[in-house]
């Protein structure tokens, strides 16, 4: 609100193309801090297919200190009953857990996702308004 009220203020004592120039360049100017901001805050969400599940969880839970999450699957093709493994890390883990995963299980199926938004214990906290 500030910056549409500074800039229709100066459309009456400035030039237009000069109010036009300023208008483009606060737009920028806020994408690329915006893209900056959220490009430390970004977090990987990994979902893990193996069949050692359970030794790839004690190694995030124990190596990495990540909470991980189990969800019931069942293979298309096979037709059997599969735990997937849920966690949500930072960039600077990711190598990690590629390798613990690896090492364990080099058959693993490993899903990585961007995420911007995570609120819990571990990560950012709600915003209450």
């Amino acid at each position: 609100m500030f910056n549409l009220t500074l800039f229709s203020f100066g459309l009456g004592f400035m030039k237009f193309d000069l109010v036009l120039y300023s208008l483009a360049m606060s737009f920028v100017t806020s994408q690329v801090m915006d893209y900056f901001l959220s490009m430390f805050n970004q977090r990987k969400m990994v979902l893990v297919i193996s069949e050692e599940s359970d030794r790839i969880a004690e190694a995030i839970l124990h190596k990495l200190r990540r909470g991980a999450t189990f969800l019931e699957g069942i293979g298309a093709y096979t037709g059997k009953r599969k735990k997937i493994l849920l966690t949500v890390i930072n960039n600077y883990q990711l190598k990690r857990m590629e390798e613990a995963v690896f090492t364990i299980d080099p058959d693993a199926f490993f899903i990585t996702e961007n995420t911007f938004n995570v609120l819990g214990k571990g990560f950012s906290r709600r915003k209450v308004y």
